[in-house]
């Protein structure tokens, strides 16, 4: 439902902004995690790094419980480096899921410099 959507939405905004408050210069160079006591199907993923150089390489991991995590999605600063730092093929394209446990890894979204608002 949409107004659940937002509610989470809400939710997840509201615990990235506490702690861009806690620690403005750098939050984004600690692990992240957000706990959500509920099971969701999350259909996409937007990270906002502001305007300031990303991380060039990074996971995405996923967990159902909390206490242990798998990869979701590799990001890579190259397609090279999704086979020599992460041993995966490189998604090129659209990024496509075939199952709940594919592990993709892409360069896409990968650049220092954001594309657009930190995106």
């Amino acid at each position: 439902p949409r107004e659940l959507f937002h509610t989470i939405s809400a939710c997840l905004e509201l615990i990235v902004r506490q702690e861009i408050h806690r620690a403005p210069q750098g939050f984004w160079r600690t692990a992240g995690y957000l706990w959500i006591s509920v099971v969701y199907q999350i259909e996409y993923v937007i990270v906002k790094a502001a305007n300031s150089p990303r991380p060039a390489a990074w996971i995405l991991e996923k967990s159902v419980d909390g206490e242990n995590f798998q990869p979701w999605q590799y990001y890579a600063p190259s397609d090279e480096e999704c086979w020599t730092r992460y041993s995966v093929p490189p998604v090129t394209g659209k990024l496509i899921y075939i199952g709940d446990d594919d592990v993709i890894c892409t360069s896409v979204s990968s650049r220092q410099t954001p594309m657009e608002n930190g995106e």
